[in-house]
Parts: C-alpha cells; sequence; structure tokens
C-alpha cells in the first residue's frame, strides 16, 4: 500500500469512529453500546 492510502484509510476510521460517538452521545448511549447495537441488526 502507498502513504497515501494509508493516510485516508486512517482518516476515515477516525471519522467514522467520531461520527459513532456523536451519534451514540445523541440517542444517549455509550460508544460500546451503539456497536452492540449495530452488531446485532448486522447478525441478525
Amino acid at each position: 500500500m502507498d502513504s497515501n492510502k494509508i493516510k485516508t484509510t486512517v482518516l476515515l476510521d477516525r471519522t467514522l469512529k467520531k461520527l459513532a460517538q456523536v451519534h451514540a452521545i445523541q440517542n444517549d448511549m455509550t460508544l460500546g453500546e451503539l456497536i452492540e447495537e449495530a452488531l446485532r441488526k448486522f447478525l441478525i
């Protein structure tokens, strides 16, 4: 992988994590609870 792809991947990862945290806070959940709910919906 070249370094630009790695930088883009890291930036996307950080952005998604921040968006997930904001979503969790807005819905009065912890990030862990949000991840559990998302996994449950994905697996069922």
